[in-house]
C-alpha cells in the first residue's frame, strides 16, 4: 500500500513531532513542579505591625439528623403556618398539614371554620430568623423547638414590621418528626 519510503518519511515526521513536544516540555520546568498547595490557615490579609491580635471566635454547628429534621420541620411550619393572605383563603393552614399531627390536623381545620372568609385586604409574611431546640428526646420521641420569627403585615395601606416567636411541640411518627401543637409566645 505505501512504499518503504514514504513510511520512512512519514516515521521521521512523527519522531521529530514527538521529540520537538518533549523539547518543550523541557523547556517549560513549571510543568514538571509540584502543584501550589494553600494553607488555609495561612491569613489573606498582609501583616501589620501592630501588636494587638484579634481572633474571631470559631463556629462549630455539630447537629444530630435528629436535630437537623427537627429543626426543617419546625422552620417551615413556622413561615408558612404564620404566612397569610387574603386573597389565597387559607392554602398556610392547608399547606401545614402535610407537617402536622392528626389532632392538630382537626384544630386547624376548626381554625379555618372559625375564621372564615374576609372582604378586606390583610396580608402577613413571616421568615424564620432563628430556631432554638429546647427540648429533644429521641428515645420518646418528643420536641419542644422555639422560632423567632420577623412578620410583615399589610393592612389597607399600613405596612408593620413585628418579631414573634412561636412555640411548637413535635413528636415523632415513623421515621418524620410532626408539629403537635404550637402556641404564640408574648
Amino acid at each position: 500500500m505505501f512504499s518503504k519510503k514514504t513510511l520512512i518519511i512519514l516515521s521521521v515526521v512523527v519522531l521529530a513531532v514527538i521529540g520537538l513536544a518533549i523539547a518543550i516540555l523541557l523547556m517549560d520546568s513549571s510543568f514538571f513542579n509540584e502543584p501550589e498547595t494553600i494553607d488555609f490557615t495561612q491569613s489573606l490579609e498582609p501583616e501589620t505591625s501592630s501588636s494587638e491580635i484579634v481572633t474571631e471566635p470559631e463556629v462549630i454547628i455539630n447537629l444530630t439528623p435528629a436535630e437537623i429534621s427537627v429543626t426543617i420541620v419546625a422552620r417551615d411550619f413556622a413561615e408558612r403556618f404564620a404566612s397569610f393572605s387574603a386573597d389565597s383563603g387559607f392554602t398556610n393552614l392547608e399547606e401545614v398539614k402535610l407537617l402536622s399531627t392528626a389532632s392538630l390536623d382537626m384544630r386547624l381545620n376548626d381554625m379555618i371554620e372559625e375564621i372564615g372568609e374576609s372582604n378586606e385586604f390583610y396580608g402577613i409574611s413571616s421568615k424564620a430568623l432563628k430556631t432554638d431546640i429546647q427540648y429533644l428526646d429521641e428515645d420518646t420521641g418528643n420536641s419542644r423547638v422555639v422560632v423567632t420569627l420577623q412578620r410583615q403585615e399589610t393592612n389597607h395601606e399600613v405596612n408593620d414590621v413585628i418579631y414573634q416567636d412561636l412555640n411548637l411541640l413535635l413528636v415523632k411518627s415513623g421515621n418524620n418528626w410532626l408539629v403537635n401543637d404550637f402556641k404564640w409566645l408574648e
